[in-house]
């Protein structure tokens, strides 16, 4: 789903028609069951009884979870195979029992998207925007300029997934002259000791897959291109500043 083999699903039963899918901000009634690489269940609404409800892009269950109902229509059921880094990652999932899902584990979960209950959002004393207007521009559709950022000293762009970071640099500058460090909410880059980019992300990120090149701009001059790709890509968007205060 995301192209990086992160989360893999499988159809098991269509959605119905016309299709309803779930938007940021939407609420979806699900049932589902989770697995371990074993076959054993740790989790499972369908033998309580007891579908699960959650608002999507909220953050409030697993990245791979959020991520595949948000490919989902009403009425279907899919099997999602999430890997760690989505899933409970190095920490795992335990009760008082004892480990639930053990660190760095593997999970499936068979989702049934039961209902979508179109939310509205209210701001202030503006009228109550529709989950699907609050979707355009998040995720995926996040596009578009960012602006100026760092003093004057960087522009950024929008492109879906990622952030697009380009900062103008020295014409004899190598790749040996870059020193960097992405978390998830923390980026640091520097050239020669002098610090180019440093502080507290506006979206957490996907960090192990962020990257730099050193490439000439449109004009050309060179510059160091920082790709910042976005935790939750289907569901965040970057706010107005490339950092947040």
């Amino acid at each position: 789903i995301l192209g990086d083999g992160s989360i893999l699903k499988s159809l098991i039963t269509e959605g119905v028609d016309p299709a309803l899918n779930p938007v940021f901000g939407d609420e979806c009634l699900v049932h589902f069951v989770g697995t371990l690489p074993d076959g054993k269940v740790f989790n499972d609404t369908r033998k309580r009884d007891q579908p699960f409800k959650f608002m999507l892009g909220a953050e409030s269950v697993l990245e791979g979870f959020d991520e595949g109902v948000a490919t989902m229509r009403k009425g279907e059921r899919a099997v999602f195979k999430l890997s760690p880094d989505v899933a409970y990652g190095s920490l795992g999932a335990r009760d008082d029992q004892g480990w639930q899902v053990p660190p760095d584990t593997p999970v499936t979960f068979d989702i049934e998207l039961i209902d979508v209950i179109k939310v509205g959002v209210e701001v202030g004393d503006q009228p109550r925007a529709t989950p699907e207007e609050i979707a355009r521009g998040y995720g995926r559709e996040d596009v578009g300029p960012g602006g100026e950022d760092c003093a004057g000293r960087c522009s950024w762009e929008r492109k879906g997934a990622e952030v697009l970071v380009a900062v103008p640099v020295a014409e004899d500058i190598q790749s040996k002259d870059i020193e960097y460090d992405f978390k998830e909410k923390a980026v640091f880059v520097a050239a020669r000791g002098e610090v180019l980019l440093e502080g507290v992300p506006g979206c957490d990120l996907a960090f192990e897959d962020c990257y730099w090149e050193l490439d000439a701009d449109a004009s050309g001059r060179r510059c160091l291109f920082v790709h910042l790709q976005k935790k939750g890509q289907l569901t965040a968007r970057w706010p107005e500043k490339l950092f947040k205060d």
